[in-house]
């Protein structure tokens, strides 16, 4: 026993130094890295390979290697270096337990006519050596079969250490060009393929073994002619494929091969698929068992998601399904220490630009898990699992996508999204919104340049999506058409602007509906008629109408509308906007900022905006910025300038409404196309807006309004002098008593609000309410004590807080609203 133990050391000992010169020797000279492979394809493997692994090393600790050290890793991997003597001792020393393993594996696969061909790979043992940073080769693993003169590809199993812990990383380096040309036919999504050495992981070209398989049975027959053929003649073409075994693009590679060159990529791929085969036939079995129970580990997510296959998931953001086009995956182990490692999975989805789709590059992540998890709980989860319903659902809204894609104006009931900041410090703010919207992604990037906005790259295109584009008249990127699997992978927002929030942000395809106008709004104006026919001449004609001498000035339409609050010049607005199915922008004076810089821009702004969309303009207590210039007052002459100029070169519709019309300054009066006054409405008209106002109500809800005329007395009614706005509001308050008490609306609910709302009119007039109740019994106090009238004050304050709780009530049943 001690002279085994003691020969056994020496073989050890031997096996050391062995591995302690051959380390000499690649840092001393690059001649022997040539003792198995020639020379030049051992330099093709640092040049082709190292760029990769050094990419993988980046992405873990950067001192995760550090440690590594030849000599101090012999202990570790002693069983390795124990065969690494001499690559000519082959028949010696056929490689450790785990490559006779595979050898048997292979030997017991493979059917009598492979056996008997040579093997055209060689599989290399191999660690990364940090002094000389470069991975170091320990062993050419396999029997070396002498006849094969020269190697298709060679199998890279690189031991990396991570945080500690060994990992291997098996890599195949393909030298046979043509071998290339066709796993590029069969496997497009592989971007290493095209490499001019290609370096590829195993798991990638695992992840479509069924293609490649199917490839080599389809064409053995070809590949035996080819042989045959190669025996006569070089110069003979390659036998046609048979349609189920080639593709167009494989077909073209194939074309300009002779015989001897196709007979042998199809050896090399049908060793490879083999090879393939061999090498994760356990993990394949674990896998398939894993499935059967719906259940996968975090160390099999490279065999579920391959790269070139649909997955989908929910958006984090928008809270909705996503589908995706996955284009890479990997491991990924942080540098940070407190940061968990995780399932990288790049893929690509469609996006319109404004212009045109583009392909969009998206990352997801799947967290580090422990045992197995229910395929159903992955944060992205293969195309393959997905419903029947849930693609039906994806597909209509990719088509809604490109219906509604460009510059529409449309109604929407759903949340208004917004990005604030960047990176890990970006917020997303979401608001509810019912509101008509206009889709407009061009202009939202010209009204916010520092948004976090996807843009199309100018190194990418529709066709590196493998989508049909086409050039238009307009010289604009076309879409077409697209085909189901490109529907499904399509983004779900768009990006637009609220009229009812005056708010841009990101909006859900699937929430957007066609906008359903009323069409008789113009007829149910209170405005005398003559009038009317005028106004609706003049915005029907706008366009056709005489231009100015100067080119560019004097196409707008600009109206005043000028008198008391809640006579009808903001609805008269919205009505023109409504029967001209155009958008109406309405903006406050208040809005546009005082500074003339600020107002020139924000006016600017609008105005180009109103007329991109060919929107109806609103601005509202425009007099702000209209009021008289004067001698003393520089910033405000200033924005007055600015007004005048900008709207001398509108060429929109433009309604500005006021009620200090005195006060204009004299040069707007000849840019103003029509000005109208608004009296206050008489009694016919005021019975008008009553009528129409309970006509919608019992429009909307029938149940409570039906039948109002033998309720409610609206000619009553219509004596007291309400402006428009206030019997609007009055008969929303009544619908809202009507609905607390379960009851259809009559009249005693009207004459609730109407005596709150007089009796407020009166409190304002006599001025109650200008001092607090606090304020009024502290006043009563210091009196009664300078009377020392005590009992007095007593009851006053009795009496006073007695009047305070009526004016509260008041203020609660809507007189105070």
């Amino acid at each position: 026993m001690a002279g085994a133990h003691t020969t056994a050391t020496t073989v050890a000992t031997a096996a050391f130094i062995a591995a302690a010169a051959l380390l000499a020797g690649y840092q001393l000279s690059t001649k022997l890295s040539a003792r198995n492979l020639d020379a030049s394809a051992d330099e093709n493997a640092a040049a082709s390979g190292n760029d990769e692994d050094e990419a993988l090393d980046r992405e873990v600790d950067s001192d995760s290697d550090s440690d590594w050290d030849f000599e101090s890793s012999k202990v570790k991997y002693a069983d390795m270096y124990s065969y690494a003597h001499d690559d000519e001792d082959d028949s010696e020393n056929e490689g450790d337990a785990a490559a006779s393993k595979k050898d048997a594996a292979q030997a017991a696969t493979s059917d009598s006519t492979a056996t008997e061909e040579p093997q055209c790979y060689t599989e290399i043992e191999e660690v990364w050596d940090r002094s000389s940073y470069r991975y170091v080769r320990i062993k050419t693993s396999g029997k070396k079969n002498k006849s094969a003169a020269t190697k298709a590809f060679y199998v890279h199993r690189r031991h990396v250490v991570t945080h500690g812990e060994s990992d291997l990383r098996v890599n195949v380096r393909i030298e046979l060009a043509l071998m290339a040309r066709i796993l590029q036919a069969l496997i497009p999504t592989e971007e290493k393929l095209y490499d001019s050495i290609p370096f590829v992981s195993a798991r990638d070209l695992y992840a479509k073994i069924d293609a490649v398989e199917a490839w080599v049975a389809g064409n053995a027959q070809r590949a035996a002619d080819a042989r045959a053929a190669s025996d006569s003649t070089e110069a003979a073409a390659v036998p046609t494929a048979t349609a189920a075994a080639s593709t167009s693009a494989e077909e073209k590679t194939v074309a300009s091969a002779t015989p001897a060159e196709f007979a042998e990529a199809h050896r090399a791929i049908a060793q490879l698929a083999k090879f393939l085969r061999t090498e994760f036939a356990d993990l394949q079995a674990k896998y398939d068992r894993l499935i059967a129970q719906g259940l996968i580990t975090y160390d099999l997510l490279w065999m579920l998601l391959h790269a070139g296959d649909m997955a989908w998931g929910n958006d984090a953001v928008y809270d909705r399904i996503q589908a995706l086009r996955i284009s890479r995956v990997r491991y990924v182990i942080p540098s940070a220490s407190d940061q968990s490692p995780y399932f990288h999975v790049t893929g690509r989805t469609i996006e319109w630009s404004g212009t045109r789709f583009f392909p969009l590059t998206v990352q997801r992540a799947i967290l580090k898990f422990g045992g197995t998890k229910p395929l159903a709980e992955l944060a992205l989860r293969p195309g393959a699992q997905m419903t029947p319903a849930t693609r039906h659902h994806l597909i209509t809204r990719g088509k809604m996508l490109e219906q509604y894609a460009g510059v529409q104006y449309v109604e929407y009931d759903g949340p208004l999204i917004w990005r604030q900041g960047h990176g890990c410090m970006q917020r997303i703010i979401k608001v509810p919104v019912t509101s008509r919207i206009m889709v407009d992604r061009a202009s939202f990037e010209r009204q916010n340049p520092d948004y976090d906005l996807k843009r199309p790259s100018t190194m990418e295109s529709l066709d590196d999506a493998g989508i049909d584009v086409a050039s238009g008249a307009d010289g604009l990127a076309l879409m077409g058409p697209f085909e189901d699997d490109e529907y499904l992978i399509m983004c779900p927002q768009f990006y637009g602007y609220a009229f009812g929030k005056k708010a841009w942000g990101e909006m859900l395809v699937e929430f957007i509906k066609p906008i359903q106008f009323a069409e008789h709004a113009y007829d149910q104006l209170v405005l005398d008629p003559a009038t009317k026919d005028l106004v609706l001449g003049l915005v029907e004609s706008h366009g056709k109408l005489h231009a100015d001498l100067i080119q560019g000035k004097g196409r707008g339409l600009i109206f005043l509308l000028h008198g008391s609050p809640g006579q009808g010049k903001t609805l008269t607005a919205e009505v023109i906007a409504e029967h001209l199915q155009r958008p109406l922008i309405s903006m406050g004076a208040g809005e546009m900022g005082t500074g003339p810089d600020k107002l020139e821009k924000r006016l600017q702004s609008l105005l180009t905006l109103a007329e991109t969309w060919q929107a109806v303009l609103l601005l509202d207590e425009a007099d702000v910025f209209m009021e008289r210039r004067s001698t003393h007052e520089m910033y405000r002459n200033a924005c007055v300038s600015i007004f005048l100029r900008l709207l001398e070169r509108y060429q929109g519709i433009l309604f500005l409404t006021t009620n200090r019309v005195g006060t204009f300054d004299e040069a707007f009066h000849s840019r103003l196309s029509l000005a109208l006054r608004f009296a206050d409405m008489d009694e016919s008209a005021r019975l008008v807006v009553w009528t129409q106002a309970l006509d919608r109500l019992a429009a909307s809800d029938s149940a409570t309004a039906a039948n109002w005329r033998d309720r409610i007395n609206v000619s009553t009614m219509a004596h007291i002098p309400f402006n428009g706005r206030r019997i609007n509001g009055i008969v929303r308050t009544a619908h809202a008593l009507a609905l607390r008490d379960k009851v259809v609306i009559d009249q005693t609910h009207f004459d609730t609000v109407i005596k709150r709302l007089q009796q407020f009119d009166k409190d304002v007039h006599l001025g109650v309410g200008d001092m607090s109740a606090g304020a009024r019994r502290s006043s009563r106090r210091r009196k009664a004590l300078r009377i020392g009238a005590d009992d007095a004050l007593l009851a006053e304050e009795s009496s006073s807080e007695s009047e305070d709780e009526n004016v509260v009530e008041e203020c609660i049943g809507g007189s105070c609203a």
